[in-house]
C-alpha cells in the first residue's frame, strides 16, 4: 500500500485541515500505537484543540444577523434584490450590535 490511509493529512494546508477534525483524530489514534509518539500526540491534540476552539468563535461571532446580511448581500450582487435591502439589514445589523446602555 502507498498511502493515503489518512486522505494524505500530510499535505493539507490549514484551511483543510479545519474541516478534517475527525481524520486528524484517527490520526493521532494511530499515532498513540507507537512506541515515542507522546509529543506528536499532544501536538495533534493541539491542533484538535485550536479546531475546536475557532469552531465555537466563529458560531458566536457568525450568528443569523451576520449571516442575513450576507444573504442580502450575496443576492444584490447577482442582481436578485436591490441595494436598498442591503441598507435595511445592514441598519438592523448595526443596530443589533450596539451594546446596551
Amino acid at each position: 500500500m502507498s498511502g493515503g490511509s489518512f486522505e494524505y493529512l500530510f499535505l493539507k494546508d490549514p484551511e483543510d485541515l479545519i474541516h478534517k477534525p475527525l481524520l486528524i483524530a484517527d490520526m493521532r489514534d494511530q499515532l498513540q500505537t507507537y512506541e515515542g509518539s507522546e509529543k506528536a500526540v499532544e501536538a495533534t491534540e493541539q491542533v484538535l484543540d485550536k479546531i475546536e476552539e475557532l469552531t465555537k468563535l466563529l458560531e458566536k461571532v457568525v450568528g443569523p444577523q451576520l449571516r442575513e446580511v450576507w444573504r442580502v448581500v450575496e443576492y444584490n450582487v447577482s442582481l436578485d434584490i436591490g441595494k436598498e435591502v442591503v441598507l435595511e439589514q445592514l441598519k438592523a445589523f448595526n443596530e443589533s450590535q450596539e451594546a446596551p446602555q
